[in-house]
């Protein structure tokens, strides 16, 4: 059975297997515009698109993770200031 591949795909693996740090900002929000312009057509798509749905929830997970890791990430909570 062969693997599918997808249009956005190519992206999130380049930023996945980069090694330069510097160049991965750039990268992953390569990736993740793909990826919302794809889910952006998956949303009057018909068909079953299941496989490409879950392959898509695992790209966005793996790149928040590696965004976190790079620093440009979530920024921690701010904390309560006490009166």
């Amino acid at each position: 059975m062969a693997m599918t591949t997808f249009s956005w795909q190519h992206l999130y693996e380049a930023a996945i297997l980069e090694t330069n740090r510097g160049n991965l900002p750039r990268l992953i929000q390569t990736a993740h515009a793909a990826i919302d312009a794809r889910l952006d057509q998956l949303c009057g798509a018909n068909g079953d698109s299941t496989a490409e749905r879950q392959a898509i929830a695992d790209a966005l997970a793996g790149l928040r993770i590696l965004r976190e890791e790079v620093g440009n990430g979530p920024k921690p909570p701010q904390q309560q200031v006490s009166e």
